[in-house]
């Protein structure tokens, strides 16, 4: 036993991980095996998982060129509480932005605006692809930032070319009054910035039904997972509503009902844990039958490691389509794909426009059958 315990050691050593609590840097030498070693770390993550879930569903939120778990360069923020639910607590925040804001105007978490903004780009071209120059602003595509703190990636999301050629309007979301008046004295001056900063809690979000084209989360998600480890510690015995199911909640409410919009998450929390805990909070629908439906798709893609080993991933979160509109010729062979949608009524009015438009062509509309029961 005591030879297996130490070849564990060796290996947590080795394989440097994300969560620093648990594992050291990664050696210069074992950073030369990539392949090796991202094999290695999910097969011990997924061996380890039942074991040390407690600790990996609470994933620490890390600021760029963090050293460890509490950014220690940061003295305004007190690391006395190691209380994970303080990421779900307004004056953590409110105390956190103020000593952020003595040093530079706004501060990023996780991975800097201009390498955050790379994963995105093929969202934001899915969603502009059928926009062209000079629409009505009732079709501008429209992005939140959820939970942005200081961070500007709303800013060079906006300065984009894709997005500047149809003029996407950013909407910044936090409930730290310190942070969002912090960011709108920063920006003030730049009038084609099209970006607006609402206080508002992200759980309870002051906006009309499905609305925006893209959310964009970097670290907000995590901060939920966070405060959530935290309550149960603290009632263990009372079965409380998730936050992170709350704010998925939200997002379901708030994100456009179409096959495109997406809701991005950059993030170092690996697929093993994260698409188990985003499966289980996601809305779903129940069948006549008694069957739930999975209505989500979730796509993960690495996006490398930092300096000290981190792994960081971009997840996408998108509406499955659940009807499929069909133009149909004289044989079923010859039938054509024209789109997918997600309600039928939205289907039906696409078809509706065809015809109106002069077409000649027979329409339907038919249910996926692409849907799966979720496990």
């Amino acid at each position: 036993m005591s030879k297996i315990i130490a070849s564990c050691t060796l290996l947590c050593r080795c394989v440097p991980f994300r969560r620093e609590v648990f594992f050291g840097s990664c050696s210069h030498f074992y950073s030369l095996c990539v392949p090796l070693r991202k094999m290695a770390k999910a097969s011990l993550r997924s061996a380890l998982k039942p074991f040390f879930r407690p600790l990996w569903a609470s994933p620490i939120v890390r600021p760029v060129g963090a050293t460890s778990p509490i950014w220690a360069g940061r003295r305004q923020v007190r690391a006395a509480s190691s209380d994970p639910a303080r990421f779900g607590q307004l004056g953590f925040w409110e105390e956190y932005h103020q000593g952020t804001g003595q040093e530079r105007c706004h501060h990023e978490w996780f991975l800097e605006a201009d390498a955050a903004l790379e994963p995105i780009l093929p969202s934001l071209r899915a969603v502009c692809a059928h926009r062209s120059p000079g629409t009505d602003a009732v079709d501008v595509p429209t992005a939140l930032h959820l939970g942005c703190g200081t961070s500007s990636l709303g800013v060079e999301l906006s300065r984009h070319p894709t997005a500047r050629a149809v003029g996407l309007q950013v909407t910044n979301l936090d409930f730290s009054p310190v942070a969002i008046e912090a960011m709108e004295r920063a920006f003030s001056g730049e009038t084609a910035c099209r970006n607006t900063w609402v206080v508002a809690d992200a759980l309870n979000m002051p906006f009309a039904p499905a609305c925006f084209d893209l959310v964009i989360d970097k670290g907000t998600y995590d901060a939920f997972e966070c405060a959530d480890a935290g309550h149960e510690r603290k009632s263990s015995q009372i079965q409380q509503p998730l936050l992170t199911g709350e704010l998925c909640q939200q997002v379901d409410r708030v994100l456009k009902r179409d096959v495109r919009a997406t809701w991005l998450q950059i993030t170092h929390a690996a697929p093993e844990l994260r698409l188990e805990t985003l499966n289980a909070s996601l809305p779903t629908c129940s069948s006549a039958s008694g069957s739930v439906w999975q209505l989500w798709s979730i796509g993960c893609q690495s996006l490398g490691e930092d300096d000290n080993g981190f792994e960081y991933f971009v997840y996408s979160v998108r509406r499955r389509p659940r009807f499929v509109l069909v133009r149909t010729g004289l044989h079923q062979a010859d039938d054509v794909d024209v789109g997918e949608f997600v309600d039928e009524v939205e289907a039906l009015a696409t078809a509706a426009a065809y015809r109106a438009a002069g077409s000649i062509d027979n329409f339907s509309v038919q249910p996926r059958t692409s849907l799966s029961p979720k496990r």
